[in-house]
């Protein structure tokens, strides 16, 4: 399921074939999600990735900074947007699914759950190739 806001929400099929497969580090926040008629939907949550790696190379990245008098002083220069990360391969090694540290919205997921996902065609995802060196 896809929400504005950005957010994984994941049913409890995805969930249920994730924890089968051995998946980590994801902690589940159950929601409450209605039809259009209002009856309930039940089984979904969302899904608090808790894994945080510090992986981007900066060197190799195509990124934003947010300026030195942006408003807001905690966030200047600091990583406004990612365009194409790659990431240091040593720190990503052994996880299926994490946030980068330097940008906690960017999710970043393994091939095998890429192709768990694909293979028992859930939806709301779209990936792409992500490189580490």
């Amino acid at each position: 399921m896809q929400s504005y806001l950005g957010l994984p929400v994941y049913s409890a099929r995805l969930r249920k074939v994730l924890d089968k497969s051995g998946f980590t580090g994801i902690q589940y926040l159950p929601i409450r999600v209605l039809r259009a008629d209002g009856t309930p939907f039940d089984g979904f949550a969302i899904a608090n990735i808790l894994n945080l790696l510090p992986a981007m190379d900066y060197k190799k990245s195509d990124y934003d900074l947010y300026e030195d008098d942006y408003f807001l002083p905690a966030r200047r220069g600091k990583v406004r947007g990612i365009r194409k990360p790659v990431l240091h391969s040593t720190v990503i090694n052994g996880y299926d699914i994490f946030r980068l540290k330097e940008y906690k919205r960017y999710i970043i997921v393994s091939k095998r759950f890429r192709d768990i996902f694909v293979a028992n065609n859930f939806t709301g995802y779209s990936f792409h190739e992500v490189y580490a060196y």
